[in-house]
């Protein structure tokens, strides 16, 4: 069953607190497209809002905690080439400290901002190098200044 909502004039869930949301794509060729993403959790004022998992048609996935139907407090994210992020999230990026393992193997503990690596943190890559100090930007810091200590 594909159901369609509209937000003019209505509200989708009335009066529940938990259940699941299934967004459609009734136009797609294929019956595996045309289920968009699906929501199973907590609501609030019809909004996500407390622990829920949401699966992107895209092959992401969010397992954690909504806040007024953001990415609020703790919560993993996966991606479709394996990667995972688990950590903290506000205003639904990821903001604070997490952890990031890469499909290649590497791993990234640490401060995060807007999406991006920014702050203290380590990064540890497959092959055993390890680099310890500053990130900005998403970048290591020793790209911009000699502060940072990398063991091989």
């Amino acid at each position: 069953m594909c159901l369609e909502y509209s937000t003019a004039g209505g509200k989708f869930l009335v009066g529940t607190e938990n259940g699941t949301v299934i967004a459609c794509n009734r136009k797609a060729k294929n019956p595996s497209d045309r289920i968009g993403t699906v929501y199973e959790g907590q609501w609030k004022d019809d909004v996500k809002h407390g622990k829920g998992l949401m699966r992107y048609a895209s092959g992401n996935a969010y397992d954690g905690e909504w806040k007024e139907d953001k990415r609020e407090g703790r919560g993993t994210r996966r991606f479709p080439d394996g990667a995972e992020y688990t950590g903290e999230w506000r205003a639904g990026e990821m903001k604070g400290r997490g952890t990031m393992r890469f499909s290649d193997g590497h791993v990234y503990e640490g401060e995060y901002r807007a999406d991006e690596k920014e702050g203290r943190g380590t990064y540890r890559f497959s092959y055993g190098d390890v680099y310890e100090g500053e990130f900005r930007e998403n970048l290591e810091s020793h790209m911009f200044s000699a502060k940072a200590s990398l063991s091989f």
